[in-house]
């Protein structure tokens, strides 16, 4: 059945979070499972660690194949601090 929605994953890219490519492999699998086009669903990123920045935006990428490969060249952003309320208030 068809699934309209959009969805933002807010990820925690501070240095707590180690090794980085498990990370992207969490990524790459869960995204890999959507069927993300323009006119059904969309998906973007918010990594967050001392500031919190917008990897992509909802209509960055319009196939499943493009997000998982957008994923798997996320860079981490690293940093001492981890705020997660802020970046799901700004998600």
């Amino acid at each position: 059945c068809q699934t309209f929605m959009d969805i933002v994953i807010v990820v925690d890219g501070s240095n707590s979070i180690y090794p980085w490519s498990e990370v992207q492999n969490f990524l790459s699998n869960i995204l890999s499972k959507f069927h993300i086009s323009s006119d059904q669903m969309q998906v973007g990123i918010l990594q967050y660690a001392e500031v919190a920045v917008h990897e992509w935006s909802l209509k960055d990428y319009q196939t499943t194949q493009e997000v998982v490969e957008a994923a798997k060249n996320i860079s981490r952003q690293e940093g001492r601090e981890t705020r997660t309320a802020y970046a799901i208030q700004m998600a």
